[in-house]
């Protein structure tokens, strides 16, 4: 190989030589800017992650009557630090659930990134009952409520039901009671000596004779009836059979003829009983 031939091989290599070096230092230096662009996003997402935008900023708590918005946020620890993801719906709503027994319903749902909405239906609160030296709220279901009442409500007090079977009837139309003629009930007394009946006191000062099982229909027309009626301390509204005022006149009429009817059926049995004697003795 000639001197000219060598160089030629010489340039050939150190053309190669240099465009392999050239290649790979452009090839290092896209690793470089991946790996700069990696290790650039992951401190923007860390922080991103960590950034007020990521925690709730909007907490919509619907559908409270008794319990408060801070009752909520103290029984789930929800708060403006919380993130989204930490945000567990079943475990909140069954937190809720098992510590206010007046909760008949809750659903919690996340929006977008700092939004939570907590709705909640309450139980219908519809009856005091005595017990001891308070009263027991009863709730729609029967239960008696276990918290604090934030609002106060003038219920109807319940006296003298022992009867478990009697009081669930009670309770039953008192639900189907529209919220403000059941405000208007003030008392509500067991007749002991009737399985079905209970004498209801109006706030008004009426009295009003009831069906336990099925007075609601007619007792949520009581401002249309009451209307009619100008002596309400001295009547009684009796909405067992129909619907008709008592007095005490009245009653004593029929208390006198119930008496005549009886007195009659006393005679007559007198009589028999004599006519059956004389056939005795005459046989």
């Amino acid at each position: 190989m000639n001197l000219k031939n060598k160089k030629l091989l010489q340039k050939s290599r150190d053309k190669n030589h240099k465009t392999a070096l050239s290649r790979y230092k452009k090839k290092r230096n896209i690793e470089i800017i991946i790996f700069s662009l990696v290790v650039v996003f992951g401190i923007l997402v860390f922080i991103f992650l960590n950034s007020s935008y990521v925690k709730l900023k909007n907490i919509n708590i619907t559908g409270l009557v008794q319990l408060t918005e801070e009752d909520i946020q103290n029984t789930t620890a929800i708060n403006n630090d919380v993130k989204i993801w930490d945000v567990d719906e079943d475990k909140f709503e069954n937190k809720i659930k098992e510590n206010y027994n007046i909760v008949e319903s809750v659903s919690v749902t996340t929006k977008w990134l700092q939004t939570i909405n907590i709705d909640i239906k309450e139980k219908r609160l519809i009856a005091r009952e005595k017990a001891d030296n308070n009263y027991n709220i009863i709730m729609s279901d029967g239960n008696i409520h276990n918290g604090k009442l934030s609002k106060q409500l003038d219920l109807p007090i319940l006296t003298n039901f022992e009867n478990a079977t009697k009081k669930q009837e009670l309770l039953k139309n008192l639900i189907e009671l529209k919220e403000e003629i059941l405000m208007q009930i003030s008392e509500i007394v067991d007749d002991r000596d009737n399985e079905q009946v209970a004498l209801v006191y109006m706030k008004d000062g009426q009295r009003v004779k009831i069906n336990v099982s099925n007075f609601s229909s007619k007792l949520n027309y009581y401002f249309e009836m009451s209307q009619h009626i100008d002596d309400k301390k001295g009547t009684i509204l009796n909405l067992i059979n129909g619907s008709y005022l008592e007095t005490e006149k009245s009653n004593k009429l029929k208390e006198n003829k119930i008496k005549d009817i009886l007195q009659k059926s006393k005679d007559v049995k007198s009589e028999n009983n004599e006519d059956n004697n004389k056939e005795k003795r005459n046989n």
